[in-house]
């Protein structure tokens, strides 16, 4: 049994040790050779998950280091701060803050925070620091690049209002 956080992008570096190729990349990867870690020969690596980094609104992210995992939900996380929300002036049902324990709870039933900041240390300013990251790249899903003109056979659809089960009968 995986007691580790891992995810589809350890899955390049671990098969490329399985079948032995020692090329090195030409950039860093952000994945880790998990080989030694599933038959439990070694512990993982501590490194910092983030997930839920979502572009679309409500805005939310996630860090999950060793045991715990915050998830802020509601407003874009580098405008977040504990003081302002102490103080009332982020009101608390536009926000909300829910720490898991996932040794002890793995499908996150029960947060051990409700929107309250006592997370474990460094756990908001870490995940500020990650998402002013300025990655070159795609753009956000709602921006274009301007001048963007596509072609005349694109298809643009508005499904903006439709229930995710009507948008099937739409086509």
């Amino acid at each position: 049994m995986v007691d580790a956080i891992m995810g589809f992008i350890d899955i390049y570096p671990t098969i490329k040790r399985i079948v032995g190729v020692t090329d090195p990349d030409p950039n860093p990867l952000d994945g880790q050779d998990r080989l030694d870690v599933i038959p439990g020969k070694n512990l993982p690596p501590k490194r910092d998950w983030f997930s839920y980094v979502s572009q679309g609104k409500p805005e939310q992210a996630a860090l999950s280091e060793g045991t715990w995992k915050l998830v802020i939900r509601g407003v874009s996380t580098l405008n977040v701060n504990p003081e302002d929300i102490r103080q009332g002036k982020i009101l608390k049902d536009k926000i909300s803050f829910e720490l898991f324990r996932l040794d002890r709870d793995a499908s996150k039933k029960q947060t051990r925070l409700k929107n309250t900041l006592k997370s474990p240390p460094n756990f908001l300013k870490r995940l500020k620091e990650f998402l002013r990251q300025k990655v070159e790249g795609l753009p956000r899903y709602n921006e274009s690049h301007e001048g963007f003109k596509p072609s005349k056979d694109w298809i643009i659809c508005d499904f903006s209002g439709l229930r995710p089960e009507s948008v099937n009968n739409k086509r």
